[in-house]
């Protein structure tokens, strides 16, 4: 009995700590000034924590990248032709 109550429990935390999704680590280094920035929008409520924070930057820098890039390849499509 004791083993199976550790299997579950053991099997929860797995499922708990893994998170598909997110599976890549970073360790990113910011000024203090930054970090203060980004604690006061999480004690604000506009994020739950530092790591929803970076995901939706990095989401939107690398969204508005994208567009950039398709725009200069457009154009050079265009000049091309």
């Amino acid at each position: 009995m004791f083993y199976l109550k550790f299997d579950i429990v053991f099997l929860l935390i797995n499922m708990v700590s893994r998170d598909k999704e997110h599976d890549s680590r970073i360790a990113i280094r910011l000024p203090s000034k930054e970090r203060q920035q980004i604690e006061q929008l999480i004690d604000e409520g506009k994020f739950k924590n530092i790591s929803q924070m970076i995901r939706e930057a990095v989401t939107l820098f690398l969204s508005k990248e994208g567009q950039a890039l398709q725009r200069f390849l457009e154009k050079q499509s265009e000049a091309s032709a």
